[in-house]
């Protein structure tokens, strides 16, 4: 039996709608329709409504064509439609809802927007219903004519939209890419362990937003919850940790409505180290995958400050390959911090000895705190996030 997730007016499904991911390319956005002529896409960082990117179409003259990205629906689903279209040149330019029935042979062109010609940015909106006979649509930018139109900025709101996205990510990750979560021995388990988390944010009234893996997870486990509740209780917080994540899997989460109803005043991040696990990832890349996370953050939640913990020293000895790993991408992420808006702190000295190495007293697998690493954790950042909330 098909399980749809309860979701209550909340902005989901859409992958990268702020256009924040990708290269040269705006990550999920590569489906193509070139009926005539040529029409070529590109990320745009230089024209864009919101975030640091848009989508942007070129069309030469007598060319029409589409780019779009694809989304699983339940029949009957009806949600808002939002999104941000500039044009300039000669070009007509829609914002379309598509559905398509399973086999493909039916589908309907539905216009959300049109703006053409010289065109500020222009918003649009539309409430759609996914038609009995569909279980997937299309939303994209079409666009006919010689001109350049851009897209940003968009949203699906609504409830009960779409199935549960039960891909099967690949086992080397690229750190700046989202992906689900996946427990290969309780496959859905991921799923209904982001699903509550969505759900408890959406409840609002946070003002400290914990996020990360395993190590933030243990806040609120058996060795961490007494000195979580203890030190941060009064401060308002929520644990959004959730073991064994990546950078990839938080982006995934950025995008897919972790933080909506959230309007925190800080977000503590620690993420990272399991992306060193593959052994052939080079730091500075998980670094960018860090920074990515960041950037979805401060797009995500323009008023919280970040407090970004490195990555806590793993593995007993200094010389482990993945310690060596680890501080290399600290010295990356350090480098980055603006010191105001994001604040990076290195919690190395707080856990190792004078000679660098791990103990099991602190750490009894040389990765994840007992209660004694939770108190020497919460003692080392508690200052840090009460100046951060002080601080305008």
């Amino acid at each position: 039996m098909a399980l749809w997730p309860l979701l209550l007016l909340q902005t989901i499904i859409l992958r990268n709608g702020d256009m924040e991911s990708g290269t040269t390319f705006p990550l999920n956005w590569e489906n193509k329709w070139i009926g005539q002529g040529t029409v070529t896409a590109t990320r745009d960082i230089s024209e864009k409504h919101g975030g640091t990117a848009s989508l942007r179409l070129d069309s030469r003259a007598d060319s029409k064509g589409q780019f779009s990205q694809f989304i699983e629906a339940k029949p009957g689903s009806k949600f808002t439609i939002e999104g941000w279209v500039k044009t300039s040149g000669a070009v007509k330019a829609n914002l379309a809802f598509q559905p398509f029935s399973a086999d493909w042979t039916k589908n309907e062109f539905n216009q959300i927007g049109y703006s053409a010609n010289e065109s500020g940015w222009q918003k649009f909106s539309q409430t759609v219903t996914v038609p009995d006979w569909s279980t997937r649509f299309a939303i994209g930018l079409t666009v006919e004519g010689e001109g350049r139109a851009w897209l940003d900025d968009v949203k699906l709101i609504g409830d009960n939209i779409g199935v549960e996205d039960k891909t099967v990510p690949p086992e080397v990750q690229d750190p700046t890419v989202p992906y689900r979560g996946y427990w290969p021995t309780v496959p859905d388990a991921w799923n209904q362990t982001f699903d509550g988390l969505k759900t408890e944010a959406a409840k609002g009234g946070k003002d400290v937003v914990f996020i990360g893996d395993s190590i933030t997870q243990g806040w609120t486990g058996d060795n961490g919850k007494p000195i979580f509740e203890r030190e941060f209780g009064p401060l308002k917080p929520i644990n959004l940790g959730i073991g064994g994540d990546k950078t990839c899997q938080l982006l995934y989460r950025i995008d897919n409505g972790q933080f909506d109803g959230l309007d925190p005043k800080v977000v503590v991040l620690n993420v990272g180290v399991n992306n060193l696990w593959a052994g052939n990832l080079d730091p500075e890349k998980v670094a960018d995958g860090v920074s990515a996370v960041i950037a979805r953050i401060r797009a995500k939640l323009p008023k919280a400050k970040i407090l970004n913990i490195g990555i806590l020293p793993a593995m007993e000895n200094l010389d482990h390959p993945t310690r060596v790993r680890a501080n290399a991408v600290n010295g990356f992420l350090a480098k980055r911090a603006d010191g105001k808006r994001v604040v990076y702190v290195d919690l190395a000295k707080t856990f190792i000895d004078g000679e660098g190495h791990l103990s099991k007293e602190i750490m009894p697998d040389f990765v994840h705190p007992n209660g004694k690493g939770y108190e020497l954790y919460a003692a080392a950042i508690l200052p840090k996030i009460r100046e951060l909330l002080d601080s305008k």
